[in-house]
C-alpha cells in the first residue's frame, strides 16, 4: 500500500504541475514603489489610524493587494513609512495570498533596512507601538542595508 501511494504521488503530482502549473511554493517578488491604503472593497481610500488593508503599487505599475492578517504590513500604519519610496520582498502564493517578507526603504538610490527598535530592551519589531516588555515607545529607524538584501 506504501508503494503504490508513493508511485501515484510520484506520477501525479509532476502531472499537477505539468498541465495546471500548479506549485505549492510561494512565487517570491523584489518591487519598488509606494505603499497605500485600501478598503474592505480593495479600493485606494483615506488612510486613518485604524487602517488594517493595505496594497503596494510598484514603480512598473503592478499592483499588490497586501495580506491583510500579515504581521510585517504593521509597519504601514505609520504615515512616515507609508510616504517613502520602499522596496518589498513579497512572497505570492497561488491563490494570490500576497506577504510581506522584507521592507526597506529607497533613498537616492540606496537600499536602508527599516524597522522599529526599543533601545532599553533590544528588541526589533516590523510594527511601531509600546515596547512589549517595558512599554516604552518603540523608535523607528533606517540604517543602509546589510549586504546581500
Amino acid at each position: 500500500m506504501r508503494r503504490s501511494k508513493s508511485l501515484l504521488m510520484g506520477f501525479f503530482l509532476p502531472a499537477l504541475v505539468a498541465v495546471w502549473g500548479f506549485s505549492a511554493e510561494p512565487t517570491e517578488a523584489v518591487v519598488q514603489g509606494h505603499v497605500y491604503c485600501v478598503g474592505e472593497d480593495l479600493q485606494e481610500t483615506q488612510c486613518t489610524d485604524d487602517s488594517r488593508h493595505f496594497a503596494f503599487r510598484s514603480d512598473d505599475g503592478r499592483r499588490f493587494v497586501l495580506s491583510p492578517d500579515d504581521e510585517m504590513t504593521g509597519m504601514f500604519r505609520d504615515p512616515r513609512v507609508r510616504s517613502q519610496r520602499l522596496r518589498l520582498r513579497l512572497w505570492i502564493s497561488e491563490s494570490g495570498r500576497v506577504d510581506v517578507v522584507k521592507v526597506h526603504s529607497v533613498r537616492d538610490g540606496e537600499i536602508w533596512d527599516i524597522y522599529y527598535f526599543c533601545s532599553i530592551c533590544n528588541i526589533r519589531s516590523h510594527s511601531g507601538g509600546p515596547c512589549w516588555c517595558c512599554q516604552q515607545e518603540f523608535e523607528l529607524v533606517e540604517r543602509p542595508a546589510s549586504e546581500g538584501q
